[in-house]
């Protein structure tokens, strides 16, 4: 991985503090004659990286010492022009970022000894303070002189729950910024993103970040549990949160129809059901919510007839973030009346009652919540099509009766729950039916091809109305 020029420009500003910081300086330079003379505080490190001619000067030969600097002239060079050279451009850093690369190479020059790692899997890096701290706060504090512990003439610093693979990449970044990470497999990734966020890199974090959800969107979607937890962990880490909440919308099952699922934390299934991308239907998306509660609680019974008032609250406690984000009020009143209404003692009283309150009278001001989420963004949440059931439902009947409360009872079909097939039907007017009812205006010559798929984007085999009145 190559940094852009955007990124280079940041790297090169965090060298350019060190002009700033002259008690770091171990050079005095006076360039210029006359009256046009100025004296320059500088890093060897950084001048003798850059060039073979300060390599030499500065050299235990040539280099002339007073008090603890190294001092130089250069009468021949002005200070307008001397200090254009000291600031290079962002451009420019891209080819200077090699010479300090070979910095990892020169021991003798390195003033930090950093042991990383645990167990049988420890290695000690000897490495420049000069480098470290300029591309980082962690390191810039971790070898100040309130923290920083000597051993000779070394800073010495311990890092235990960072690996030495990890590691040796993150010291390639900073000193080169530049890391391959085709090679790399995620676990490895994960954990370069971990140390990164903890030594404060947030350029080499947004890049890992970046490649994973390029190059690595097929593991997301075989580990989606795995991903979401760790990108959860660390609130920088949004582009992989992103990628990950925006590839399991689009694609529920690989999360929803899992036993991972059960697993989930509370807040990173809240933030998932909040999306309105979310392409899954309101009654399933409830189905599943409420067995993620039920497997929280082992001891529920398995019959519901046996729940018992504490049971209940039990179940009420652990969906109560959960309950008020599932859009109750897109659903059909079947669906409510045949999967919600036998867990009514789980909702707030307010809550159940804005519900009823909806499918009979619409308009009609809530108490509990302030404004309807609207329907989700999924593929036939404005198409023509009438989804009847997420898994294989049989057709009891469809019944018109306009006498029930001004509405039709719209369809009946079993609870049975078997995740094979899908029921689709199309009508010939959309405007025959409005909130999830059907109206009186419907008859069955409204209906036209039904068709059954495996999966809402696999077209199976086309059936007409009486191919499904088993």
């Amino acid at each position: 991985m190559r940094l852009n020029a955007k990124l280079w420009q940041s790297v090169a500003k965090n060298y350019a503090k060190l002009l700033e910081e002259e008690d770091s300086c171990d050079v005095s330079i006076t360039v210029g004659s006359g009256d046009d003379i100025k004296t320059f505080n500088v890093h060897s490190l950084i001048l003798r990286t850059q060039t073979p001619y300060f390599h030499t000067a500065f050299s235990a030969q040539w280099g002339k010492k007073k008090g603890d600097k190294i001092v130089l002239s250069k009468p021949n060079v002005t200070p307008a022009i001397f200090e254009d050279i000291l600031k290079l451009n962002a451009k420019l850093w891209q080819s200077v970022a090699k010479n300090y690369a070979k910095l990892l190479e020169e021991e003798d020059s390195c003033d930090v000894s950093i042991t990383v790692g645990s167990g049988d899997d420890i290695k000690t890096f000897n490495v420049h303070s000069l480098i470290l701290r300029t591309q980082t706060p962690y390191f810039h504090t971790a070898f100040s002189a309130q923290w920083g512990k000597k051993k000779g003439d070394k800073i010495v610093l311990s890092k235990p729950n960072v690996t030495p693979a990890i590691f040796e990449d993150i010291l390639k970044f900073m000193y080169s910024s530049e890391l391959k990470l085709d090679n790399k497999d995620v676990y490895h990734l994960l954990g370069l993103l971990s140390a990164s966020d903890e030594l404060i890199l947030p350029v080499l974090s947004e890049h890992v970040q970046r490649y994973l959800a390029i190059n690595q969107a097929s593991w997301i979607k075989e580990h989606p549990l795995t991903t979401l937890n760790a990108a959860f962990q660390h609130e920088s880490w949004k582009e992989l949160q992103n990628c990950c909440v925006s590839t399991i919308c689009k694609n529920p099952w690989m999360l929803f129809e899992t036993t991972h699922f059960y697993h989930l934390d509370e807040s990173i299934l809240l933030y998932i059901i909040k999306k309105d991308e979310l392409q899954m239907e309101e009654s399933d998306i409830w189905y599943h919510i409420l067995t993620w509660g039920i497997m929280q609680h082992t001891d529920l019974p398995d019959d519901l007839n046996d729940y018992t008032n504490e049971d209940f609250n039990n179940l009420k406690k652990t969906l109560s973030k959960l309950l008020p984000v599932i859009r109750f009020f897109n659903m059909s009143l079947e669906d409510f009346d045949t999967k919600v209404s036998p867990y009514r003692k789980i909702f707030p009283d307010e809550l159940y009652e804005d519900i009823l309150w909806h499918f009979l009278k619409p308009d009609r001001p809530k108490k509990y919540v302030s404004s309807i989420l609207p329907k989700r963004h999924h593929p036939y949440a404005n198409s023509n099509f009438l989804k009847i059931g997420f898994g294989t439902m049989t057709l009891l009947n469809i019944l018109l009766k306009s006498q029930i409360t001004g509405l039709v009872r719209s369809f009946y079909f079993s609870k049975k729950r078997e995740y094979t097939h899908t029921y689709l039907f199309m009508y010939k007017d959309r405007n025959y039916f409005k909130a999830g009812h059907v109206t009186s205006r419907i008859d069955i010559r409204s209906i036209v091809p039904l068709y059954k798929l495996s999966r809402l984007s696999d077209v199976r085999s086309k059936h007409t109305f009486n191919d499904i009145s088993e």
